[in-house]
């Protein structure tokens, strides 16, 4: 063994010192309660350096350390987990054979048979008198139970505390209701003033769209196409550009004027012209006075 132990310190697979174990002893009894109850069976029980351990095999042929230790007191103290052991060779002959170990299974099942307690005989003088007993019994009329009281039955509506949470959840539900016919009335209101004062908005912006009769519908294409995304201002401040850019000559023909066209020079507006000009055409002065165009 001494051999065996300083060929393996080299490398290979170890081999362990084979610990002597009985069958039905009180330390196997642990040690097969523990096999069972991780589903495997006992390949040997084996010393190493002291340290006592059981291998265990499972059904896929995988082997398992269970170390354990000997108490006078206590007995065996197996450990709390299974160790995996991936570089074991069990040996050709098993430390318990099957034989051994089935009779083993077979003599815990006869002393459990054993420990049920058999039926009591009765004697037949007793067994007599227990039948006349019951024919007497028989013969007797068993009084008849009374039928038992129906519990009465819970009304919640004699709770008083009920009866108010239910008061309080009908008045809760009433200006529920209240709430969202204002809530309703509200929006269709909103609806109505807001499409009133979009159109007002765009019948201001198409008059003055039209104030600048001057231009061409195609140089007024685009604010008449976003007339209701632009602003009042924003339509002005475009179609005084394109005036400036276009060079055009304001020639304004009001009533009452005896169809006389008045002209405007951008360039030189004096402080009575400024006056009875149109507001859209200081616009377009400001436009040309502040741009670079």
């Amino acid at each position: 063994m001494e051999q065996m132990k300083k060929i393996l310190d080299k490398g290979g697979t170890p081999v362990f010192t084979t610990y002597a174990v009985e069958i039905g002893s009180s330390l196997w009894n642990t040690l097969y309660a523990v096999a069972i109850s991780h589903e495997c069976r006992i390949n040997g029980v084996f010393e190493d350096n002291d340290q006592k351990f059981a291998v265990l095999q499972d059904s896929n042929n995988k082997y398992y350390r269970l170390d354990f230790s000997v108490d006078e007191a206590a007995g065996c103290i197996p450990a709390d987990e299974l160790v995996e052991l991936n570089e074991y060779a069990a040996p050709e002959e098993p430390q318990f054979s099957d034989e051994a170990i089935a009779q083993y299974v077979a003599s815990l099942t006869e002393e459990e048979a054993e420990e049920v307690p058999a039926e009591e005989t009765v004697p037949e003088e007793e067994a007599v008198e227990e039948v006349e007993s019951a024919e007497d019994s028989e013969t007797e009329p068993e009084p008849e139970a009374e039928p038992a009281e129906e519990p009465a039955a819970y009304v919640l509506t004699d709770i008083p505390e009920y009866v108010e949470l239910q008061n309080q959840y009908a008045a809760l539900q009433a200006q529920v209701a209240n709430l969202q016919e204002q809530i309703t009335a509200l929006t269709t209101e909103n609806t109505e003033l807001t499409s009133f004062k979009a159109g007002i908005e765009r019948q201001e912006k198409q008059e003055l769209i039209n104030t600048f009769y001057m231009l061409s519908d195609a140089d007024k294409q685009d604010c008449i196409d976003h007339i209701d995304t632009y602003s009042k201002d924003d339509i002005e401040a475009k179609l005084s550009i394109i005036c400036v850019r276009n060079k055009v000559s304001f020639d304004l023909d009001k009533p009452g004027t005896a169809g006389q066209p008045k002209t405007f020079n951008l360039n030189s507006i004096d402080t009575t012209q400024s006056q009875a000009m149109p507001a859209w055409i200081q616009r377009v002065k400001d436009v040309a006075k502040n741009s670079n165009i």
